[in-house]
């Protein structure tokens, strides 16, 4: 999901910054959802297609979000495992292992 909500926006030539403004959200959610940070919402979705001008995006992408396997959200380009440092943890502890991945994997 990451990959292709960043694709989307590469392939309108729009910069971080320039997608935050016309989504009215922070530059840094922009840069969290395309780096899966965090999970993007549904209306996330459809305002990131709509301020691409690609709003017969958003019904595939809103499905495609709401698959339950972690491949859907974590997968892509750029992206390593969900768990692999305290950040992507959903661990309250940083302190707790994060299943059986460390920072190094």
């Amino acid at each position: 999901m990451a990959a292709r909500l960043h694709e989307l926006r590469s392939s309108t030539g729009l910069t971080v910054r320039e997608l935050a403004a016309r989504m009215g959200v922070s530059a840094a959610k922009v840069s969290r959802i395309e780096n899966a940070v965090t999970p993007p919402a549904k209306a996330d979705i459809t305002a990131w297609c709509e301020a691409c001008d690609a709003p017969g995006n958003a019904p595939d992408l809103v499905a495609m979000s709401q698959r339950p396997t972690s491949s859907t959200w974590s997968g892509g380009a750029g992206t390593g495992p969900a768990c692999s440092t305290p950040r992507n943890c959903s661990s309250a502890s940083t302190s707790a292992p994060c299943a059986t991945l460390s920072p190094d994997s």
